[in-house]
């Protein structure tokens, strides 16, 4: 199933796409295993026949690694607890 997280960044919202059982998301031919767009733009996925390799995190936390990975150019080792603290407090949230 396509699993979506929003996020917001100084007022502008995004979204982060993942694939819940760990498999590529697809859109206009592209696979990808993740995928984060300004919200604006209205982008939707399907999920892919090609399963990509299982870190272990969860859909949550491969979509804001991406995410924040893609806004500062930092390795996903580096996101990674950040990732999970940020998580945990929407989990709260809601």
């Amino acid at each position: 199933m396509i699993v979506q997280t929003h996020f917001d960044v100084n007022g502008r919202d995004f979204i982060g796409t993942v694939s819940d059982e760990g498999r590529y998301v697809v859109r206009d031919g592209g696979e990808y295993s993740e995928a984060c767009d300004p919200a604006e733009y209205g982008r939707t996925y399907t999920e892919g026949n090609i399963i990509e390799y299982d870190t272990g995190e969860s859909a949550e936390a491969k979509a804001l690694t991406r995410f924040a990975n893609s806004i500062t150019g930092a390795s996903n080792q580096d996101l990674i607890s950040t990732a999970e603290m940020l998580i945990e407090e929407k989990i709260k949230e809601a």
